[in-house]
């Protein structure tokens, strides 16, 4: 076997076990590992015969975007870097602000005036920000309703004149209706949060009346098209099971139902609610999809893990642990900021104003990597919710390219020793490259380096939590 490896202070050839043994170093500071192992190193084995299925893009929606209405700027070359394909309309102008989109702006107090006539809608904001994502062939789910910025909607709302506005909206974008378009947008989620008091006045039963009027009607018009609710913040959980037992004893089968949450430190808690959701929808033998419609780590302010390593190593954790729950679709909270003066704070952006990726996004970014570059998802040994220790891997669906993401929120290991067992290119030559995730690197090569002789790989890494890394293996 031959092993020659850059980016440490040695280059070295030699047999070991018959297994490949590499020198560690630190975010690619040139220090070089013992051979003879480090107290505190964590063991990770990943079997690349064995396949667990597909990835599924969990990384790849966000609220807001692909065009910033608060930065007024194009954000597509970042979001393409990190693989983003589904733009969720809403909170277009930022949190707490009227927003492109919503019902009020496109309409406007919706028991007031004739709601058939064309002349009531205005769609000149909303409509080149639906065309920016359309035109760039990005996926939309489109939330009718409201922002947080307005008084919430009064239980006394006409249910059918609600619905009759939202048909409309519709029509603008798929049927071509008031100078409009044909998109063909599949999704539209019926209002956001009712079980906060911001955007719904009401109690909880007269919400499922209204819910149910605006769903009969909307899938009576557009029985294929996918229409679901309502983006639930969660608070109160008996929201949850009150719902789905309402439409089970009605009859009501949306086509998809939709949830929100925010948490710093349960990384796993995204998984958990997943499933806790889907055991629920089961139970009540409803069948649509399972959608997060706004997920992060805060739900308000400004918090330095927004932009820092910890949130890296955390959405490393939460993407990890969420390919094994039963969720459809994720939309991250969201792609811009509501300051363009404070470029790189703790604020909820994922990309900066001048098109750089925060540090917490880097981890968006190496998902792409995995899952685009490598979709056969195989078996990976060595991930902890405990501690937000996380392990993931993937292959090429020509057996040419193996990647492994390691990300480390709050262990107390040090290092790691990874063994890859059956390469799928057998003993041929390969390269190597191990990328870094800190808080001075963005998903960066520090490491590279040829291997030949045996069909295992192995090597010895330092890794300090907070950190992510991106081991790649692949032959010509």
């Amino acid at each position: 076997m031959k092993l020659k490896r850059s980016g440490c202070k040695v280059i070295f050839c030699f047999l070991l076990f018959g297994m490949m043994l590499g020198c560690g170093g630190e975010s690619g500071n040139g220090s070089s590992s013992s051979s003879t192992g480090q107290a505190g190193s964590k063991t990770i084995t990943v079997n690349s015969a064995s396949q667990t299925g597909p990835f599924r893009g969990l990384y790849d929606g966000v609220n807001a975007g692909p065009y910033s209405y608060k930065w007024d700027r194009d954000l597509s070359p970042a979001a393409d870097e990190i693989g983003l394909t589904w733009f969720r309309v809403h909170d277009m102008a930022g949190g707490g602000i009227p927003s492109p989109g919503d019902i009020p702006q496109i309409y406007g107090d919706t028991g007031v005036g004739d709601i058939t006539d064309p002349a009531n809608y205005d769609f000149s904001t909303i409509d080149p920000l639906i065309a920016e994502a359309v035109n760039k062939d990005y996926n939309v789910l489109y939330r009718l309703g409201r922002s947080w910025s307005y008084p919430p909607l009064d239980s006394g709302t006409d249910p059918v004149r609600w619905a009759e506005a939202a048909h409309r909206i519709i029509m603008h974008f798929n049927e071509g209706w008031n100078n409009g378009h044909y998109y063909n947008i599949r999704y539209w989620e019926i209002f956001n949060e009712p079980d906060l008091p911001g955007f719904w006045a009401g109690t909880r039963e007269q919400w499922f009346a209204f819910f149910d009027t605006v769903f009969t009607i909307l899938k009576g018009y557009y029985p294929d098209l996918k229409i679901g609710c309502c983006g639930f913040a969660g608070i109160d959980r008996e929201w949850r099971t009150a719902f789905l037992e309402y439409c089970a004893n009605r009859g009501l089968d949306p086509d998809f139902i939709s949830w929100h949450l925010y948490n710093y430190g349960i990384p796993e808690i995204f998984m958990t609610e997943g499933e806790a959701w889907q055991i629920e929808m089961d139970k009540h033998a409803l069948t649509g999809e399972n959608l997060l419609t706004e997920w992060g780590m805060f739900g308000s302010g400004t918090h330095p893990e927004n932009a820092n390593a910890s949130g890296a190593a955390f959405y490393a954790a939460a993407l990890t642990y969420m390919q094994d729950a039963p969720i459809d679709m994720a939309f991250r909270y969201r792609i811009d900021g509501n300051e363009i003066t404070t470029p790189d704070d703790g604020g909820f952006n994922m990309i900066n104003p001048d098109l750089t990726l925060k540090t917490p996004t880097c981890s968006f970014k190496a998902f792409k990597w995995l899952s685009e570059n490598t979709p056969v998802r195989i078996n990976a040994d060595g991930s902890n919710t405990a501690t937000g220790y996380a392990v993931i891997a993937g292959k090429s669906p020509d057996d040419r390219v193996v990647q492994v993401i390691i990300g480390d929120l709050r262990s107390e290991h040090t290092g790691y020793n990874l063994m890859i067992r059956d390469l799928p290119w057998g003993t041929a030559t390969y390269t190597y490259e191990r990328y870094v995730i800190n808080d001075s690197l963005c998903l960066e090569l520090v490491e590279s380096g040829e291997g030949s002789g045996v069909s295992t790989f192995q090597t010895k890494e330092d890794l300090a939590p907070p950190a992510v890394h991106l081991i790649k293996l692949y032959t010509q």
